[in-house]
């Protein structure tokens, strides 16, 4: 026999099954004498939804093309850039301290 006409025994054999148990009325399951539940409620101490994510592309240092993809909640976004903020606080606190000393270049020190 032929693959066309091997699959198109399968296809009329599927489709065939298929109509029969669309014709066929819904049976009744029980279970020890007593009809089952249809649908069981979800219990009230189930865990909450994720949260959806949020995505963003960072270039990669030295590549036109390629990106870095990170993916985190608000709450989670939210909470990197507090502390980016207080990151970029405290280096200007470092920076602007009157007691530091300018960067001298003929000691090597800065650029």
């Amino acid at each position: 026999m032929t693959r066309i006409g091997l699959v198109a025994m399968v296809v009329l054999a599927a489709a065939g099954s298929a109509a029969l148990a669309q014709d066929k009325p819904a049976q009744d399951i029980t279970v020890n004498g007593q009809p089952a539940p249809k649908e069981t409620p979800a219990p009230k101490d189930a865990a909450p939804p994720k949260e959806k994510k949020i995505c963003h592309s960072e270039p990669i240092t030295g590549s036109l093309t390629r990106v870095n993809r990170i993916c985190l909640t608000a709450a989670e976004w939210d909470k990197l850039s507090e502390e980016t903020a207080k990151n970029v606080d405290d280096i200007n606190k470092y920076q602007n301290r009157p007691d530091r000393q300018p960067a001298n270049p003929s000691m090597g020190q800065g650029f």
